[in-house]
């Protein structure tokens, strides 16, 4: 699972939620970066 960011911070997305509702159009890349590196590291 993955956190969105401090603005919403109360939706919890799994990745194909992500893709489904189009997150990464409304946050920036480089916190989608971010999470993505998070994710990565935690599942290693």
């Amino acid at each position: 699972m993955v956190r969105i960011g401090q603005r919403h911070k109360k939706y919890i997305f799994t990745k194909n939620q992500m893709s489904q509702f189009g997150i990464k159009s409304f946050i920036g890349k480089n916190e989608m970066r971010r999470e993505e590196f998070a994710l990565n590291r935690l599942s290693s």
